[in-house]
């Protein structure tokens, strides 16, 4: 046997693989992230493949998902996964690429609210600001959320949720939705519908538990914690 300080060389080598891809995404990420319209360019490349990907799965879902892209599907038959075999990858990657539309339909709406400062109607100027752009953008992020909950994947819901959550919340604190509360409460409305139509039987998911599910191994974990809190096992 050769000698090794890895307890199992070949997943030592998969790590470190996945270690470097992790490195060059944020390279590249900090790169483009220097300069703003590069930045904007990455978030909006983001948020178009991350529809296309999320119209692919629920088109191919609606057909059956018999196939995934050009091989014969062994895993998530009930479920979107897009081009992803795991609906909890795929289901992570639909909340960030919807986080992505979101925050570039807010970009281009601002920009559009401020250009349609000669409408007096406040109503009108919100609909104005809205189409176009904006309003693909919002497209783009509908059928990543919808993908998203029909992945039926529990995490990636409550994640995305706690992510938008967030979101909204930085906004308001910057006096985003002072002036367009109207568009604002519109597209709140639109998103629990969202949540309504593609996401009860993820939310069932979630209500539901077993011994072997998620809940009782975090209430364990937790325990743990509190027996040896500083030190550890």
């Amino acid at each position: 046997l050769r000698e090794t300080v890895s307890i199992n060389p070949s997943a030592t080598t998969a790590a470190l693989v996945r270690l470097t891809s992790y490195i060059g995404t944020f390279w590249l990420a900090l790169q483009f992230g220097r300069d703003p319209r590069s930045a904007i360019s990455l978030l909006r490349w983001i948020g178009i493949c991350g529809a296309v990907i999320a119209t692919y799965g629920i088109a191919n879902y609606s057909t059956g998902n018999r196939h995934l892209l050009m091989f014969d599907r062994w895993a998530g038959i009930g479920d979107v996964t897009g081009t992803f075999v795991n609906r909890n990858h795929f289901a992570t990657y639909a909340g960030l690429c919807a986080l992505a539309n979101a925050g570039m339909a807010t970009i281009t709406y601002r920009k559009r609210w401020i250009n349609a400062a000669y409408l007096s109607n406040p109503a009108v100027r919100a609909l104005s600001a809205f189409s176009g752009k904006p309003a693909l953008y919002f497209l783009a992020a509908s059928i990543c959320v919808m993908g998203l909950f029909q992945s039926h994947s529990r995490m990636g819901m409550i994640a995305f949720i706690i992510g938008i959550l967030f979101a909204v919340g930085l906004l308001s604190s910057l006096g985003y939705f002072k002036a367009d509360r109207l568009m604002a409460a519109i597209l709140s409305i639109l998103l629990f519908a969202y949540l309504y139509i593609s996401g009860l039987a993820t939310l069932g998911r979630i209500a539901e538990t077993s011994e072997i599910d998620r809940l009782p191994l975090f209430a364990m974990s937790l325990d743990a914690v509190g027996k040896v809190r500083w030190t550890g096992y």
